[in-house]
């Protein structure tokens, strides 16, 4: 199959829009795994793509996008030790070259960063998880900046500098032994709950005990929500001030150390001050307003990609599939484009656009 050609979705140059392009199948490297790639997801991170690349100075085309995948193994690089086997099915976080990138129609995995599915769980679905999760729990679980990048691959200067300034809450991962309930009777307010971050970060707060598990959203998701775990939802469209007063009272005077914005919400020194002293407020991207801290509140914008802090995202993606089998994380609500890679466009149009609430996969 290697030098065979497949298809693939790129960016030819800056002045041309998204192109299904012809590329070689690449050749399966010792420590990887080559996957038939069945189904793409499509997050707001991916529309943002070329101002991205932009912005940390990479300007080189073509340029390849696609972080979300799943799909089947077909080969197994020889040191890959990880228990994979040909035919297995797998979810999986691409990279930004062109062999690693899930919006093709055969990809190069890494074997110690697949995450094997269950049988009950569809392809489209899977390829909720790799982006969306990792962000959710690496908000929780990356140390204070500055962080000490552990990339999968080589990365330039102009990639690793900003992303070193990113990180966590410096809390335990979810997957650890002896995490769930460690966290019982501590509030955590989650912004942006029917985000593919804010369902899975509900998922990971209700695991790990949090109470209350307050979260923002349109209300038509409250049934939903309160399934994933949780406990309060305030209608997103209140004033900040509504917001905010309601929050304190279901709090009822108790502290609240952690708040995750799960979409990188505006105003967020009102959100800020939610927080009892020391607390710590993350953002599910770097934040570039300018904030006031009191008290010892920190501020930290977080990224989750596990090719940057593979270390992590190996730990994380090797227990992951006891969570996946017993249902304590489950996949997001999925929205399924139609028209195969030519489809992908316009699913990022509309993403751009705020036209889609939750996740959006194409099979």
């Amino acid at each position: 199959m290697t030098g065979e050609v497949q298809k693939a979705l790129a960016i030819p140059s800056a002045e041309v829009p998204y192109t299904v392009v012809s590329i070689p199948i690449p050749p399966v490297g010792p420590k990887d795994v080559l996957v038939k790639v069945e189904a793409a997801g499509l997050n707001p991170s991916e529309w943002k793509f070329r101002r991205i690349m932009s912005r940390l100075g990479i300007v080189s085309y073509p340029q390849f996008p696609g972080t979300d995948g799943a799909g089947i193994i077909t080969e197994v690089g020889l040191e890959v030790k990880s228990g994979l086997a040909k035919g297995d099915r797998i979810a999986f976080q691409g990279w930004y070259t062109e062999e690693r990138t899930s919006f093709q129609q055969y990809a190069l995995v890494h074997g110690d960063l697949a995450i094997k599915i269950p049988s009950t769980m569809s392809l489209l679905e899977a390829c909720t998880i790799p982006l969306a999760l990792c962000t959710a729990a690496f908000g929780l679980s990356l140390p204070s900046p500055p962080v000490e990048l552990q990339p999968t691959y080589a990365v330039s200067e102009a990639l690793a500098k900003p992303y070193s300034l990113r990180g966590g809450a410096g809390r335990k991962g979810f997957w650890e032994d002896g995490m769930e309930n460690s966290a019982t009777g501590e509030p955590i307010v989650i912004l942006g709950g029917s985000s593919s971050v804010g369902q899975f970060t509900i998922q990971i707060a209700k695991y790990l005990g949090h109470s209350p598990v307050i979260t923002t959203s349109s209300l038509k998701h409250v049934d939903y929500l309160k399934g994933l775990g949780a406990t309060h939802v305030i209608d997103r469209h209140d004033s900040e001030e509504a917001i905010f007063s309601e929050i304190k009272t279901i709090l009822n005077g108790a502290e609240l150390l952690l708040v995750y914005d799960t979409v990188d919400s505006p105003h967020k020194q009102l959100h800020i001050d939610y927080l009892s002293p020391n607390g710590v407020f993350v953002n599910a991207t770097a934040i570039e307003e300018t904030v006031e801290l009191k008290d010892g509140r920190k501020v930290v914008g977080t990224v989750g990609l596990v090719h940057l802090f593979n270390t992590l995202g190996i730990e994380m993606y090797k227990n992951l599939d006891k969570f996946l089998e017993k249902g304590i994380i489950k996949p997001t609500r999925i929205e399924k484009l139609s028209g195969g890679l030519e489809g992908i466009p316009d699913g990022l149009r509309r993403l751009e656009e705020n036209k889609v609430s939750g996740f959006e996969a194409s099979g």
